[in-house]
């Protein structure tokens, strides 16, 4: 039984030291701002908020606190009426909270979390659907709050980072506004309008069995030498019920000294058509290929071959890729990625400038 004791007290000290050291942590205070006053013995604004739990709650920022967000600074003047609604975090312990109350809190910081726009967008049908922003993301929404569809904010190339890959910062200063301008004139590779739409329509056709939808554009770096920076951009557009998600990837090769964007089928030294012979024997020698699935290997490599572009293909450190998008080919409903490893072969038909480092 004493060992039973011990054993349990030593248990209950090293959670109570693990607690400590983890650090506080608890839920901010946020809500939908309600009511905006102006208390004399108050530099900021009043707000009155409708809490998540359904409680009504004011607060303001002390003279000395900042308020942070993207919207133009407005929560120091009050005035919020370009936005129908505005949700609002603050420092305040949430768990403070216990029931409706006149009293006011003061905080030391307060930040916009969202922003609501009843009228944001007015489908075919005459709809009208309103949109939450974060200042970076939108979540599209029926009158009801069922969400359609939520679309992220696109990242990179400069502000994406990956472990054991040089980045956009190894760019020459000459380059980098090339690359930039590049990323800005190409845009979104989706139809943001036709995906709403879409969302809408599958909704009225099957609302039990429709999920949010969910779209996000990134690009990240992906290999690189002394010649060539590398990017991947990869596209994450929703089936049609919303419940999974299908990615649309590309690669993009550019001469990391002037920022110009080169022809993937440049690397080669040899034909398109003769590289895709290699590269799919090359595939299908590696112990990682699946050939159970494979019914007709001819039909697949000719099909390969004849739907191959530039922007399929991704250089890796590690490997090369070529992705080819869902339907591309016969019998694929989902992406199909064919990887192979920097072999002899490989390089043997790859520029010498072209073959990424393997080894950091």
């Amino acid at each position: 039984m004493k060992k039973l004791i011990s054993l349990f007290v030593l248990i209950f000290s090293v959670a109570i030291i693990f607690a400590a050291c983890s650090g506080r942590s608890y839920p901010n205070l946020v809500g939908v701002v309600q009511n905006v006053e102006f208390v004399e013995e108050y530099k900021h604004p009043v707000y009155t908020i409708a809490t998540d739990n359904n409680y009504t709650v004011k607060v303001v920022m002390d003279d000395n606190s900042y308020a942070d967000d993207l919207f133009g600074g407005v929560l120091t003047t009050g005035d919020l009426s370009a936005f129908d609604k505005v949700k609002i975090i603050t420092e305040y312990d949430a768990r403070k909270v216990k029931r409706t109350s006149d009293e006011i809190i003061v905080v030391r910081f307060m930040w916009i979390d969202e922003v609501f726009y009843a009228n944001a967008k007015t489908l075919s049908d005459g709809t009208t659907i309103g949109m939450w922003d974060d200042g970076f993301n939108a979540t599209y929404q029926l009158e009801d709050g069922t969400e359609l569809i939520r679309i992220n904010a696109t990242s990179g190339p400069d502000n994406v980072y990956v472990g054991n890959r040089e980045s956009f910062d190894a760019f020459s200063e000459q380059a980098k506004p090339a690359v930039l301008e590049y990323y800005e004139d190409r845009g979104l590779l989706y139809d943001a309008d036709a995906l709403i739409e879409q969302a809408y329509d599958y909704y009225k056709k099957d609302r039990d069995n429709f999920h949010t939808y969910h779209v996000e554009q990134s690009v990240s770096p992906s290999a690189s030498n002394e010649n060539i920076m590398c990017f991947l951009t990869v596209v994450t557009v929703p089936q049609e019920n919303g419940y999974m998600g299908q990615e649309i990837r590309r690669g993009e090769i550019f001469d990391r000294n002037t920022g110009e964007l080169i022809n993937n089928f440049n690397i080669f030294n040899c034909s398109i058509d003769k590289a895709m012979d290699i590269i799919f024997d090359e595939a299908v020698d590696s112990a990682y290929f699946n050939t159970a699935d494979i019914e007709d290997m001819d039909k697949l490599k000719s099909e390969l071959k004849a739907a191959v572009k530039p922007e399929y293909i991704v250089l890796w450190n590690e490997n090369m890729e070529i992705s080819f998008p869902a339907g591309t080919l016969s019998g694929y409903d989902h992406c199909y990625i064919l990887g192979v490893d920097y072999t002899d072969n490989l390089k043997s038909i790859m520029h010498s400038w072209t073959i990424p480092n393997t080894e950091w």
